[in-house]
């Protein structure tokens, strides 16, 4: 029997057997959901139970008492059952509604994941008739649970007039009370009672039907084989079509197959390997292999020494390129089988694998790797190999340049008009440089010249060339000339020279930074003794700690509280409290943010740095409030940099749902002068934010002089009013004045004020006598570590404790 009949007569019994037991198991799953949601609904007929005895029981007394929690106690009980009916009423109404239904059951306190599975089932056999009597039992308790709700709200209408309630009204409410309950509770057990006789007929009914799937499917699965059978007998007489197939298919390859005897003679070629060498049959047929190939016999011999893995194919992973005069060489892959015939060696199979297009693949990818698709130059790899093979050996200049106004070419234009202006400088630079100079694209804008054997003079001359004919391009672009200029950074290099590439181009881009900074088009040459390349060495310092500091959590969290001067509004009597950045500096004192901060804005770190902020006060309040702290506002600082960031929306509504945080409970600061200069973008924030239950506070407010006049454009729910009025507010009657304004501005707006920078007891008075919400300062609290401490601490009177060593100064926060 053919080897391909047995597998397909095997393979076509195993899906037999396979498919018998999926729709077994279909349908033992069938009947498990089917008696999860009985044993669902069982639950939901006690919650119901509870749920209404509760009711009666809080109404009762209620009616004795009058005191209102009771009666809210009835409602909230009596909720079960109501939301219950309604999704029965739904379920009536066949309006296959299933989000009122799942409305109703989820008031009705049964767990989500069982409402999912009523869903699946209550709507497809809600109108069996078995379940009528049942149904019908609902519906009549559901009539006396509206009773119960109209005598409730009949009651506390009566108790909220000013009229004396008598003893034979309570004695009136208490018997119709009861005479409720003990109409609700028969029902209850006779609904019990019918819904258990269901479950058993369903339950008996169920195993009826498991039985007879799997008679029906035993059955169907003994046929299968023995039709298998007869089949088996039948592809015995097919096995010399199976041989003629195979030679045809051995034919059809793609790959070349020949076959050598044992003096390695060519004795069969197939059509591929004719291709393959651009030789006939006719040609190849009794032909020594080594003057076809002559790499294979070197091959054959390397097989051929380890016997004990005689008809083992042996696939040499080396690739061979056959030459074929007048046309492409191929690349192939050589695989070679040995023969045998009663344990002796009979001749060779060779099969050649075409990798020619994998070859060329390859180079393809091998260029595309070091070189940059747009303008085919180096890319920045390929480019510091380049330079480490140079650095030390001879004289040679490293020149990078910066195209001045690029990125408006790009914003004013598109993208496809700065990629012809990169195209044309491209094409000038390499026309103007010697064979012997590299040139390499390293950035959107940014290229990189090496100047071999050249001595400093001649480079600046070079670099002067450069930036001129650069000044002079003009870029043709529908009836429009563009013009671009260039900031050249230059690094002379000596033959002793052994900084490492890295650095060498650092350098360049802080010449080429200094360029532009002294106003763009120009030529710098870097001087490692000017303090602006100082300057420049420790930024680069810092953003490389700052980097190190945000993959390493090397930041910490503080906290500093936000008092409120005024009795809080109901639910909103927690801790208010910002949240202020630190940096870990080993085992030293914290770092101030006033010393990264400006670094991290003038090397856009600031969006990770707010992002790392985000992330882990969301984590640190999800801890908090799990152990119990009672938490009203927490206050995180966004910086300019991050209202255009089109990805933190997205990123803080992730978080917020991710760490299960309250959206209410948090309040995100920014500073009055990067909202008005992100207007737009603030506002979408804002806007986007508030929806979710954030709100938000304009820091610093009072430092600009456009302040007023955009303040109603922003949707803020608090005004931090600039700490430098408040500090010496007492002494200087202009900062007193300005505090008011402010202070009287925010309550007409409708926004609540905090005053910042508050250092002592007399100007906390004083912002509370002027009706300020909230104030914050040292005088209250400096910033302390956020963990469980800091609470305990927060709900405490101002001055709250005070950690030894601190002094009351305003600190700068992020």
């Amino acid at each position: 029997m053919p080897h391909s009949t047995i597998s397909k007569t095997y393979t076509w019994r195993r899906w037999i057997f396979i498919s018998a037991v999926a729709v077994q198991l279909l349908v033992a799953s069938s009947s498990i959901a089917l008696m999860s949601s009985v044993r669902v609904v069982v639950s939901g007929e006690s919650l119901w139970s509870k749920g209404f005895s509760s009711a009666v029981m809080h109404l009762q007394r209620y009616a004795e008492t009058g005191n209102l929690q009771d009666y809210t106690d009835f409602q909230k009980s009596l909720s079960i059952p109501i939301g219950m009916g309604e999704a029965r009423q739904v379920l009536d109404a066949q309006t296959r509604n299933n989000s009122a239904i799942r409305e109703g059951l989820l008031q009705g306190e049964n767990h989500p994941s069982d409402v999912d599975s009523l869903l699946r089932i209550l709507p497809w056999v809600w109108n069996l008739q078995t379940l009528a009597p049942t149904i019908e039992y609902w519906r009549r308790g559901d009539r006396h649970v509206q009773a119960i709700q109209a005598l409730g709200h009949q009651i506390q209408e009566r108790r909220s007039t000013d009229k004396p309630v008598t003893a034979a009204e309570i004695d009136a409410w208490h018997q119709q009370i009861s005479d409720l309950g003990n109409t609700v509770m028969p029902l209850s057990k006779q609904f019990s009672a019918s819904l258990g006789s269901n479950s058993r007929q369903l339950g008996r009914l169920l195993l009826i039907i498991n039985l007879l799937t799997a008679m029906v499917l035993s059955l169907i699965y003994w046929l299968s084989v023995q039709r298998a059978i007869a089949e088996s007998a039948k592809a015995y007489s097919e096995l010399e079509v199976e041989r003629q197939r195979s030679s045809v298919t051995l034919a059809a390859l793609g790959d070349g197959v020949i076959t050598l005897d044992v003096q390695q003679r060519i004795l069969y070629a197939n059509p591929s390997t004719s291709q393959l060498l651009d030789l006939t049959s006719a040609q190849l047929l009794g032909r020594n292999i080594a003057e076809v190939l002559g790499f294979v016999p070197e091959l054959i011999a390397t097989h051929n020494a380890s016997l004990a893995q005689a008809k083992k194919s042996n696939s040499d992973n080396h690739v061979h390129w056959i030459t074929r005069p007048g046309k492409d060489n191929v690349a192939v892959r050589v695989s070679i089988t040995a023969l045998e015939s009663e344990s002796k060696h009979s001749g060779t199979v060779i099969v050649l694998h075409d990798v020619s297009q994998e070859q060329n693949y390859m180079r393809m990818l091998a260029w595309q790797a070091s070189h940059d698709a747009l303008t085919g130059l180096q890319n920045r790899a390929s480019f510091e190999q380049y330079l480490e093979q140079i650095i030390g050996r001879q004289q040679a200049s490293l020149l990078q340049l910066n195209l001045d106004h690029f990125k408006m070419i790009n914003a004013t234009y598109g993208h496809s008009v700065g990629d012809e202006v990169l195209r044309q400088v491209c094409h000038l630079l390499r026309s103007a440089l010697r064979e012997s100079d590299a040139l390499a694209r390293i950035g959107g804008d940014e290229f990189a010249i090496l100047l071999t054997n050249c001595p400093p003079h001649a480079a600046m001359q070079t670099a002067e060339r450069l930036r001129k004919s650069v000044h002079e391009l003009n870029v043709h672009w529908h009836q429009k000339n563009l013009h671009t200029g260039v900031s050249i950074g230059v690094v002379h290099i000596e033959p002793h020279h052994s900084s490492a590439p890295q650095s060498l181009l650092s350098m360049a881009d802080n010449a080429c930074k200094h360029a532009k900074e002294s106003g763009r088009n120009r030529i710098s040459v870097y001087n490692p003794f000017n303090r602006i390349f100082q300057r420049y060495q420790g930024d680069m310092e810092w953003v490389q700690r700052l980097r190190s500091s945000l993959e390493n959590n090397q930041f910490s969290l503080m906290a500093q509280t936000v008092y409120p001067l005024k009795p809080q509004p109901k639910g909103m009597g927690g801790v208010h409290f910002e949240v202020l950045l630190r940096l870990q500096d080993g085992q030293g004192p914290l770092i101030a943010p006033s010393v990264f901060i400006p670094i991290a804005e003038r090397y856009d770190l600031m969006p990770h740095i707010d992002r790392w902020v985000v992330r882990n006060t969301l984590k640190l309040l999800r801890t908090h409030l799990s152990e119990g702290a009672n938490i009203s506002t927490c206050s995180i600082n966004l910086s300019g940099a991050s209202l255009g960031d089109n990805e933190l929306l997205d990123f803080i509504r992730h978080n917020i749902w991710e760490h299960g945080v309250s959206a209410e409970k948090l309040c995100f600061e920014i500073t009055e002068t990067s909202a008005i200069a992100s207007l737009e973008s603030a506002t979408f924030m804002i806007t986007e934010l508030r929806k979710l239950g954030c709100r938000f506070s304009l820091d610093d407010f009072g430092s600009g002089m456009a302040s007023f006049k955009y303040l109603q454009q922003l949707p803020v729910d608090y005004l931090k009013i600039d700490g430098s009025f408040v500090q010496d507010m007492l002494k200087n009657p202009s900062n007193h004045a300005m505090v008011e304004a402010i202070h009287h501005i925010g309550r007409v707006l409708g926004k609540h004020t905090v005053a910042e920078f508050v250092g002592d007891a007399a100007t906390f008075e004083a912002l509370k006598a002027m009706g300020v919400d909230y104030a914050q300062g040292f005088y209250i609290a400096p910033p302390v570590p956020l963990n469980a401490e800091f609470f305990v601490r927060a709900a405490l009177p101002p001055p709250q404790i005070v950690p030894a060593g601190t002094e009351r100064k305003p600190v700068p926060r992020h």
